[in-house]
């Protein structure tokens, strides 16, 4: 007997959730060794560093502004420079998400969200640590 369309659909949704555990598993493993956080949005519903998700839920919170193609890789040299400072790398991750969603919100504030780009989320980096360092984190 031929398997219908939605057997081969349910097949094929069993694999992929299957490819993606053993995925998430290799990455946990990773991070474990090497004493590294991982940030993922949006969030699995299994993170297991409940610190970790607690702070990024309260930065990240529902922000398209910070979600724009190329954007992570703004979040990534962010954290690289933390990183590079000195801090750990808990406090370098979640500073770099809060630092990149608030100049992300600065950013669709002058651009408008639609036509947002990274380039624009970088250059409104300079704005979101100077409004932290007032004390008028203005993009929240």
């Amino acid at each position: 007997m031929e398997p219908t369309s939605t057997d081969t659909y349910r097949m094929t949704v069993a694999r992929l959730i299957a490819e993606r555990d053993a995925y998430r598993s290799q990455r946990d493993d990773l991070a474990n060794a090497i004493g590294a956080h991982h940030l993922h949005h949006p969030p699995d519903a299994n993170e297991a560093d409940t610190e970790l998700w607690s702070a990024y839920e309260y930065v990240m919170g529902a922000q398209p502004s910070s979600t724009t193609g190329g954007s992570g890789d703004a979040l990534t040299g962010i954290t690289a420079a933390w990183l590079a400072q000195g801090l750990s790398t808990f406090d370098a991750a979640t500073l770099s998400v809060f630092v990149h969603g608030l100049a992300g919100d600065l950013a669709a504030r002058r651009f408008g969200e639609i036509a947002l780009t990274a380039g624009d989320i970088i250059e409104a980096l300079p704005a979101a640590y100077l409004s932290l360092g007032s004390g008028r984190a203005t993009g929240r």
